[in-house]
């Protein structure tokens, strides 16, 4: 499904269409709605509440896979992401589609509300959303080893990409964003392996993210993170 705008209208004759076995891959380009420029717009279509932060894309996507595994689940239709992301001005989702609403049941488990950031460092409330994994590993390793045998003139991008999405799997949901760091102090953002090498010493899982090459995900919560980036910047 690549429509202009929404995939809304479209997901449930979809879902319905694939046979089990089968993929089915979502493009949105209302990523506007979708990363909270507007809200309300958002809550009526996607029935999730987004937030403009550092993190909107992927709240947005997030929001987006929450929508379509939810209607997935009315026609006991179990759709597991394989690969998800957002680049430029859309973001798109494929996803393995079996049957069964015991399969199905099960995923709704990974759909919730999370507690994230604004600009300001307030914390606010988003979705429900999707929470589990964007991506399943086994894909991507056999997309990663497909990749390299071929030549595309984009073959760099795209493995950055793969690179990118592997490393996020099993990391919890959102990120952090040196640069939303630095202009919230007033500071100069700290090299991103400085900070992620820091944090990693204290204990804490960290990756890179595809959304932004300046993000991060780590299970440390906000005040660590900020004391370690206050260790690197004053």
């Amino acid at each position: 499904i690549d429509p202009f705008g929404s995939p809304v209208p479209y997901i449930s004759i979809a879902v319905r269409s694939v046979l089990p076995g089968g993929i089915l891959a979502v493009t949105a380009t209302d990523t506007a709605t979708l990363c909270g420029v507007y809200r309300k717009t958002c809550i009526r279509r996607y029935g999730s509440k987004p937030l403009r932060t550092w993190s909107m894309h992927e709240i947005g996507l997030r929001i987006l896979l929450g929508h379509i595994i939810r209607e997935g689940a009315r026609f006991d239709r179990a759709l597991y992401p394989i690969l998800s992301y957002s680049r430029n001005y859309y973001m798109r989702a494929y996803f393995k589609v079996k049957k069964g609403a015991k399969k199905a049941d099960e995923l709704l488990k990974n759909i919730d509300t999370l507690k994230t950031y604004d600009f300001d460092l307030k914390e606010k409330e988003v979705g429900p959303l999707w929470t589990g994994n964007l991506h399943d590993k086994g894909f991507l390793v056999s997309l990663r080893d497909v990749i390299r045998k071929k030549n595309f003139r984009n073959k760099k991008d795209i493995e950055k990409l793969v690179d990118r999405c592997l490393d996020e799997i099993d990391m919890p949901p959102l990120f952090y964003d040196i640069d939303a760091l630095a202009s919230y102090f007033k500071r100069s953002p700290p090299k991103i392996f400085r900070m992620m090498r820091l944090l990693e010493k204290e204990g804490y899982r960290v990756s890179r993210t595809h959304f932004r090459d300046t993000s991060f995900k780590t299970d440390a919560p906000l005040d660590e993170v900020i004391k370690v980036f206050n260790d690197l910047t004053i």
